[in-house]
């Protein structure tokens, strides 16, 4: 599996856990475009990568949102974090289905989450993932 296959792999499990958008790339380096279907995910790949002799360790980490009005005073963020939570589980269970690689466990659980709340225009109000895949190498 290659790295844009691994990208679309997810994009497709987060979706069907009940994502409506998903953004990766370039499109991350931009503000979060509050238009879009809400929830969003969105999908960054920080941390370095390493070959090993049969697969690619991927440590992965995407932002979930709700979609939340900033001029709201802050009501309803709890709501947005719990649903977001939700969705996160059931992509978590998703993950660990999935054949095309092998989501790993580690100290503090596969899939670690906090709970974000929206600043200004970047961050949403939602959680931040974090979880490592091996995927089969290509060569």
């Amino acid at each position: 599996m290659n790295y844009i296959e691994l990208v679309n792999e997810i994009e497709a499990l987060v979706k069907l856990a009940g994502a409506k958008s998903f953004w990766s790339g370039a499109k991350t380096g931009a503000n979060i475009n509050y238009s879009v279907p809400f929830p969003a995910a969105e999908f960054f790949n920080t941390q370095p990568r390493a070959l090993l002799p049969s697969v690619v360790r991927y440590s992965i980490g995407m932002g979930i949102y709700g979609k939340d009005a900033h001029e709201n005073g802050g009501e309803g963020t709890l709501q947005i974090q719990s649903d977001m939570d939700e969705l996160v589980q059931r992509f978590e269970v998703l993950l660990r289905e999935s054949e095309a690689f092998e989501l790993q466990e580690r100290p503090g659980g596969a899939v670690i989450g906090v709970p974000t709340i929206r600043q200004g225009s970047k961050m949403g109000t939602g959680l931040y993932i974090d979880f490592t895949l091996d995927v089969p190498r290509v060569c």
